[in-house]
């Protein structure tokens, strides 16, 4: 014999039932293309060595537009830089976090190649953290997938923080850069300065 307990449901228990439900789904599906806070984002990259002349640097940008870049070695400019962006670009960075799901791949990407450089992508964010490592040269002949994307993401980077200004400048372009503050004397790891 089965007994059946009809147990009446109040209306504010439904409506607190909706609530969290809606709450738990916003915290969710929390996107990076909204911030809690822009000014809490952080967005890096590392260039590593390789066999030949690959540039070594890192870059940093700030939600708030501040631009941070050390060059370590096979650079024009080492050392110590700092620059400002427009706070869109870092919006629009997001959007491309976005589009690849960053935070969906997985830590390490490898290539068969051998003495390729990596490239080496972290981002803060609302409290979430995730740094990504692409060994990658385009040898295997990829034209989609996460190191593609991963490529294309990191020179996203360079692009909106404008790294090219310290990798490769000639004559003019050190004038240019010295006459809008350029930090002369700044030293690389190994000692070098930009002059």
């Amino acid at each position: 014999m089965v007994t059946e307990i009809n147990t009446p449901i109040r209306q504010d228990q439904v409506l607190l039932f909706v609530v969290i439900l809606a709450v738990s789904l916003a915290a969710g599906c929390h996107s990076l293309l909204h911030p809690n806070d822009l000014s809490g984002v952080s967005i890096s990259l590392k260039r590593t060595a390789c066999y030949g002349w690959c540039p070594v640097y890192s870059v940093t940008i700030h939600g708030n537009g501040l631009v941070e870049y050390v060059g370590e070695v096979r650079v024009d400019v080492p050392g110590p830089q700092t620059a400002r962006i427009p706070p869109q670009r870092v919006k629009d960075l997001l959007r491309r976090f976005e589009e690849i799901r960053f935070f969906d791949l997985k830590e390490k990407y490898f290539e068969t190649c051998t003495d390729m450089p990596t490239a080496i992508i972290s981002i803060s964010v609302d409290g979430r953290s995730k740094k990504v490592s692409n060994y990658y040269g385009g040898c295997e002949g990829a034209q989609t997938g996460p190191q593609v994307d991963l490529a294309k993401l990191a020179e996203g980077i360079d692009n909106a923080a404008g790294t090219g200004r310290w990798i490769k400048c000639d004559f003019d372009c050190m004038k240019g850069l010295v006459q809008n503050g350029l930090h002369v004397n700044a030293h690389a790891p190994d000692g070098d300065t930009p002059l």
